[in-house]
């Protein structure tokens, strides 16, 4: 029931997006995932020779610049890029015009630890160069919630934001909190962000700091999806 009284509202997925390691949008992942392609290859991301993993999950051939200006895109993290790139897709699936009412339009997003690669490039930027060599946007492309907040500015949503950063329950979270919210009538139109646990946690994160901290698991990376939905 709603907060009224009244019975909750259905809840529909209305449009998907994904940036996945067998594809960069549902089509090209879904042909591949039928096709009994396998996502694992050798990483690329960093220099893996002292370490005992040398294959990894991650993205082939993305460019971000095919859904954020490259302007913008050297401000974010990789995680926000991979972000925004599945919400477009999800945007233009589901067909919803946000700027016709984006105060009616939220956005709940997961992730397990945000910027990590980026935290990293600026640590060491701070160890060899010094804290004058520190970009000012560094803080910005680390922060997890940023994620959301890429996604509310370039989408123009104006409605609740959500930005979950619990590990591996963030995608569960994010998910679950997006879709009460819309039964109890106080969302309408929602994108939310979905991580497989290995995507969304430090496991997953394709630099070196992470993976040496996280190599006993030895987990590959997931993947990344969207759904946008609405009432």
């Amino acid at each position: 029931m709603g907060e009224s009284g009244k019975p909750s509202r259905r809840v529909v997925i209305t449009g998907i997006g994904m940036v996945t390691s067998l594809g960069n949008d549902v089509e090209s992942t879904w042909r591949a995932l039928l096709a009994g392609a396998s996502g694992a290859g050798p990483i690329t991301q960093f220099d893996h020779d002292d370490y005992p993993v040398h294959f990894a999950c991650e993205l082939r051939d993305f460019d971000p610049t095919d859904w954020v200006d490259h302007k913008s895109s050297r401000r974010m993290d990789r995680f926000t890029q991979m972000i925004l790139a599945a919400a477009r897709q999800a945007e233009q699936d589901s067909g919803i015009d946000i700027a016709a009412e984006p105060e009616r339009v939220g956005a709940s997003i997961a992730t397990g630890i945000g910027g990590l690669k980026s935290f990293q490039d600026c640590y060491d930027i701070l160890i060899h160069r010094g804290p004058d060599r520190v970009s000012p946007f560094s803080i910005p492309c680390i922060i997890p919630n940023m994620g959301a907040g890429w996604v509310s500015i370039e989408l123009g949503t104006k409605g609740p934001l959500r930005s979950e950063c619990t590990a591996c329950a963030a995608s569960n979270m994010a998910i679950g909190g997006a879709v009460d919210e819309i039964r109890l009538g106080r969302w309408s139109p929602v994108a939310r962000r979905r991580r497989s646990p290995a995507s969304g946690s430090p496991v997953s994160t394709p630099c070196g700091r992470s993976r040496g901290g996280t190599r006993r698991p030895r987990a590959p990376r997931g993947r990344s999806t969207w759904r946008a939905t609405g009432s």
